[in-house]
């Protein structure tokens, strides 16, 4: 409580403000829409009445007002804005030029910080010097903004958070720093720095299936509702020589086939191998019960486990449970045996399954890939780093989820348990026996579901620290729609998040993201779940996994990309219209620099002065390639340079397309991909600077313009680069016309490896023409050195319908840029007219160079007198192997 003048009389529940007197800054004044908007804000509200010019107790707003003194009656909770008297008035809906003071709750308690369009954190109490958590401070300045706009500054420092910031339900809110490398953003613990999302959204949950205060997740086999688990560093278990995964389920119904409830899953492209480190899931037994399997990957091999496979012990076999009945599971490796642990809850339970991983694959432990997500309720196997289900979840229940990196220290059985996990620190760590409080293992993840899901999910871990701390996860939603949206701007930031993401968009559409660095982090940025419209630029990213995601999203605009530490610097899933520019990514650590794949049709990326580079690269570094696209519909490059040329001893190609095919929606996906003024700089083991993966799908790939990285030379002369290897599909060097194949093309068929250089090849080149008579050259190709022979394609047509068709071929050895014919020209012919012959006076077309033995070869045609007829030629060089 505090004391003050006031300028004019008072009474209890009025809003003050300063009275903006000279004499006097300290007294008040009420606070009518006049004086708020003199450039002042409110003080307080008056807990007595008072005279002018005598003093008045008031509350400051660091104490949340009761109704006796607001005057507000009880009801539904609302807005609370200063009315034209300076009173405390409850709303629903805000008048544009309304002043906000708060939220009043039902029983008319007003927690209440000035309103307003510009917050600096420091005034409402960050320290900005990493000495302590700042977020009470920094979300009390984003909750005092007026709704829907408003800045929040942050000024010079090293702000901490002791959880990620929720920047949602605010459309118009900007938080800006003095720039990104003098303003940062720390948080320490598991999870993302910033989210930026509408409202939260509630993960379904329900009663509670074993006893304690809050629900159970809701799985259904037909809804993609998720949690995506590996969203936190916490569940990178790959090489963990011991874990056990527990949790109680409750099938609702009988699974009509594989009903998930966890995996660790995933895969790049179709033709990559199947990754699945884990997973738990239910199926339907012979009985109409349901039985519990299990898998994991240890080292090389995939084991197998199954509540009806046969008992050690002796004891009768099969293990199934009607549907409705709460199933304990314990999945637990030791480090020599995987078990299957199941029973109801209260029973003591055994291993019903038991198996031993081959020696030496117990020594490496489970073996989980970069790209695989840890799902609750589905398994992937395609479209990482977001995912496309193969198997969805069960129809019930899932509580008292608890994935830890040593085994249970009962192996033989246990009671299963009839409560939630506990969360004390006893229960959930392993201590070295010899050295005391050192941790030897932890729980990684506990998640009760005793309270709400939203978009943060939030569980516990004590991976990485003696004690409790949270993990948050966000809550993916495929199917559906997340009520509202949210399109905040962050300008001049700093964003680290050791265990997490920099930043984690949910629809967040037409949201603004620049001048942003996002370092010490294991990811970057990440857009998701319909974040359209999204502007980037000047985006700086030094993180140990992920550097730039959009998933699920689309329309996205980003410039001025750069990156550092990556495994993966920019990947896109299902983004349907990603435009890029201006990027320099490709760093020493990257595995594969740009990854855009799709499970559905429209997905399209046009990139525009992109260059990806191996810089700094160990020449054994195992890099794979600078560009990997899987089923997208349509890629476009310009202007850009893709080199692997630092890996001297990797056969890494610049860009690799994966081409297996996919049912988009019923019919067969074909997307294209076109490179207009690009330069390649492959390695020097490579053979080529676009490779083909999966079964070869005939998808065209087209090459317009330069795509040497010298300057650009006629294919006539003798020095020529790598242009394309093939293995399959088509590959065409202009996209005009109806057909992928009018124009030319020059496809490579050997390369000689000590020197890099081509040493046979094919050139082809298309033409039409109509004659009257008189001879026309339809189509003509240089005389390089090394060309041996030149085979022609003609059709002929005239107005009657009359066709004939030649297939001519004729050889010639050229040398010095001259042409001497070693062999006559051999033609071949089909016709279409209705003797079943040429018709009369119809020539066959020539192959011919100038009388002086000079370039180019021509296919002449001519039309007997009186007759016009339409020509279609294609002529092709062949370059044979040297000597």
């Amino acid at each position: 409580m505090k004391k003050a003048v006031v300028a004019v009389d008072v009474g209890t529940g009025d809003v003050l403000c300063p009275a903006l007197d000279p004499a006097d800054p300290a007294k008040l004044t009420r606070a009518d829409t006049a004086a708020l908007f003199a450039g002042t804000l409110p003080a307080g509200i008056a807990a007595t009445s008072a005279v002018a010019g005598s003093v008045v107790e008031y509350h400051d707003g660091t104490q949340p007002v009761p109704a006796a003194v607001t005057g507000l009656a009880a009801g539904a909770a609302a807005t609370v804005v200063v009315d034209g008297s300076g009173r405390c008035a409850r709303t629903r809906s805000l008048a544009e030029d309304a002043f906000v003071l708060g939220h009043c709750d039902a029983a008319g308690l007003l927690t209440w910080s000035v309103k307003h369009t510009f917050a600096n954190v420091k005034d409402f109490g960050a320290r900005g010097d990493d000495s302590g958590d700042d977020r009470p401070a920094i979300a009390a300045a984003i909750r005092s903004l007026t709704p829907g706009r408003g800045t929040v500054y942050f000024p010079a420092g090293l702000y901490d958070i002791g959880r990620p910031l929720y920047a949602g339900g605010y459309p118009g809110l900007e938080l800006r720093g003095e720039s990104e490398y003098a303003s940062t953003i720390r948080y320490r613990g598991h999870g993302p720095a910033l989210c930026l999302s509408p409202e939260p959204t509630r993960f379904p949950t329900a009663d509670a299936l074993l006893s304690g205060p809050g629900g159970a997740g809701v799985l259904d086999h037909g809804v993609i509702d998720t949690l995506n688990l590996r969203d936190t560093a916490v569940l990178d278990l790959n090489g963990v020589k011991a874990f056990s995964i527990e949790c109680t389920v409750r099938p609702d119904v009988l699974p009509a086939g594989t009903g998930m409830i966890l995996s660790s899953s995933g895969r790049r492209v179709p033709s990559d191998p199947k990754n699945v480190a884990f997973s738990l899931f239910l199926a339907p037994a012979a009985d109409g019960r349901v039985a519990v399997h299990g898998t994991a990957r240890i080292g090389t091999g995939e084991l197998h486990l199954d509540s009806l496979a046969a008992r050690q012990d002796g004891q009768p076999a099969p293990q199934s449970y009607l549907v409705g009945q709460a199933i304990h599971i314990a999945f637990v490796f030791d480090g020599t045996e995987l078990r299957l642990h199941t029973g109801v809850p209260g029973a003591v339970v055994s291993a019903w399954a038991a198996v031993a991983p081959a020696a030496a694959d117990a020594k490496l432990g489970l073996t989980q890939a970069v790209e695989e997500g840890i799902y609750l309720g589905v398994q992937s196997q395609s479209c990482w780093p977001e995912f496309a289900p193969e198997y969805q979840a069960f129809t019930g229940r899932v509580d008292s989820l608890r994935i830890s990196d040593f085994a249970r220290r009962d192996p033989a059985a246990f009671t299963a348990p009839t409560a939630k996990f506990p969360d004390d620190d006893a229960s959930n760590r392993r201590l070295d026996p010899r050295t005391p409080n050192k941790v030897l293992a932890s729980t990684r993840l506990l998640v009760n579901f005793d309270q709400d899901v939203d978009v943060f999910t939030v569980g516990s871990s004590w991976y990485g620290s003696p004690y409790r701390m949270p993990v948050y996860l966000a809550y993916a939603l495929v199917q559906g729609q997340e009520p509202g949206w949210t399109s905040p701007t962050v300008r001049r930031l700093e964003l680290q998040a050791f265990n997490g993401a920099g930043i984690v968009g949910q629809r967040a559409v037409t949201s603004v993201i620049e001048h942003v660095r996002v370092t010490a982090s294991r990811d970057g940025i990440w857009l998701r779940n319909y974040s359209y419209c999204e502007s980037l630029e000047h985006l700086y990213l030094a993180t140990s996994r992920l550097g730039l995601v959009v998933s699920n999203s689309g329309m996205a605009n980003i410039k001025r990309l750069q990156t550092a530490g990556c495994l993966y610097d920019f990947a896109a899933t299902h983004v349907v219209g990603g435009f890029a520019r201006d990027w320099y990514i490709g760093n020493p650590n990257s595995k594969v620099p740009l990854l855009l794949t799709s499970q559905s049709p429209g997905s399209t990326f046009h990139g525009t002065d992109i260059v990806i580079t191996s810089e700094g690269t160990p020449p054994d570094y195992p890099r794979e390639t600078d560009v990997l696209t899987a089923n997208m519909e349509g890629v476009v490059f310009e202007s850009s340079v893709f080199e692997t040329a630092q890996l001297a001893n990797r056969s890494c190609p610049p860009v690799t397309i994966d081409y297996s095919r996919v049912d988009w929606g019923g019919r067969i996906g074909e997307g294209t991909t076109t490179f207009v003024n690009c330069q390649f700089k492959p390695s020097l083991a490579t053979r080529q600077n676009i490779a083909f993966t999966g079964d070869v799908a005939a998808h065209p790939v087209r090459l317009l313009g330069n795509t040497n990285y010298q300057a650009t030379v006629a294919w006539a002369e003798p020095r020529h680069e790598r242009r394309l290897a093939f293995s399959g599909g088509c590959v065409s060097t202009t996209d005009t016309g109806t057909t992928q194949w009018q124009g030319t093309r020059d496809w490579v068929f050997a390369l000689d490896d000590p020197t890099g250089r081509i040493r046979a090849r094919e050139r082809e080149n298309q033409g039409t023409g109509t004659a009257t008579g008189a001879s026309v050259p339809l189509a003509a190709l240089p005389l390089p050195d090394g060309v041996t022979c030149y085979r022609a394609e003609v059709l002929a047509t005239d107005a009657a319908g009359n066709a004939a068709y030649w297939t001519l071929e004729r050889g010639f050895r050229v040398n010095g840029g001259k042409a001497t014919a070693w062999a006559g020209t051999v033609a071949r012919t089909q016709s279409g007219s209705a003797a079943g012959q040429v018709p009369p006076g119809w020539a066959a077309p020539s192959i011919s160079v100038n009388a002086d033995g000079t370039g180019p070869v021509k296919i002449d045609c001519a039309a007997p007198a009186g007759v016009t007829l339409a020509f279609t030629a294609k002529l092709r060089a062949l370059e044979g192997l040297s000597g």
